[in-house]
């Protein structure tokens, strides 16, 4: 055994032992242990894209919106049903066959790693630009990296904004209701009203200063632009837990396969139980 062991800790690459450390400092590596052994096809060893595509999706039959009748653009469910295309084209790069298993913790480290609330933010705002521009929404957003850093260009409308804070409501929703369907499509998403965090944020950051007409506006009809830089700014010193809701959701979406794992060897246990229960009845009887 010990030299077995010795032997698969010289097998194991710096990028693997790297990668591997870092995951373990978040406490996170028994969990994407579990995820990859459940999402992987056992002769590849690797993770089929679709796979964990359909691990990130959100899929709602239907939306209802406060107040009742209340108008919400069709494009705003479309846009959400796209996030797990995105999330995992975005941060999950992988060569043709799947994701192997260090693909995968760098991809996760990607979503999910130590970082500045900065670059949670940037990472949320990426996502966001991938799934409208799937949606057909026109977030006229751009990034720019210099290898260390990614650079937020660009500017946001409100009907962009409105979106965006839907969408992080909508991944801190999944995250916390265990009944939540991510692949049938058969659950109701009912939206917040979002309205006047959305009309202080253009009234903060839009370009030629707020206007106090915009609060009875329509907010898919308010033509303002909001600067990305600005935006980001207000969204740290406003609400700076907001970028978290990604990472919560990545994780949670992981962790919910490990609960749904458990769920099903809970029901194949009962199943189990009961017809044995039922087995040793009839010999009793007979």
């Amino acid at each position: 055994m010990g030299t077995s062991a010795s032997t698969e800790q010289k097998d194991i690459s710096p990028e693997q032992r790297e990668l591997e450390g870092l995951a373990a400092s978040t406490g996170a590596v028994p969990m994407l242990q579990k995820a990859f052994a459940n999402l992987a096809d056992p002769q590849e060893n690797a993770i089929p894209i679709q796979s964990l595509q359909k691990c990130f999706s959100i899929c709602y039959k239907r939306a209802t919106r406060e107040p009742p009748g209340a108008f919400l653009p069709d494009s705003i469910l479309r846009f959400l049903g796209h996030l797990g295309l995105s999330i995992v084209d975005v941060f999950f790069v992988s060569n043709e066959g799947g994701l192997s298993w260090l693909e995968f913790v760098r991809g996760y480290l990607n979503c999910c790693g130590r970082m500045t609330a900065s670059v949670c933010l940037t990472n949320l705002l990426r996502i966001f630009e991938v799934s409208a521009k799937r949606a057909g929404l026109a977030a006229e957003l751009g990034f720019e990296s210099d290898g260390t850093d990614c650079k937020v260009m660009g500017y946001l409308m409100p009907s962009d904004i409105y979106a965006l804070l839907i969408m992080c409501w909508s991944m801190l929703w999944s995250t916390r209701t265990s009944s939540f369907s991510r692949s049938e499509g058969d659950s109701i998403f009912y939206v917040p009203e979002v309205e006047n965090l959305l009309f202080s944020v253009v009234d903060s950051c839009a370009e030629g200063g707020g206007s106090s007409d915009f609060w009875n506006c329509d907010v898919f009809n308010l033509q303002a632009k909001v600067p990305a830089g600005k935006f980001m700014t207000w969204v740290l010193a406003t609400i700076p837990r907001l970028p978290d809701c990604f990472s919560q959701f990545v994780s949670g979406s992981l962790q919910h396969l490990m609960a749904s794992e458990s769920v099903s060897i809970l029901i194949m246990k009962f199943v189990f139980i009961f017809h044995a229960s039922c087995l040793l009845f009839l010999t009793e009887e007979l």
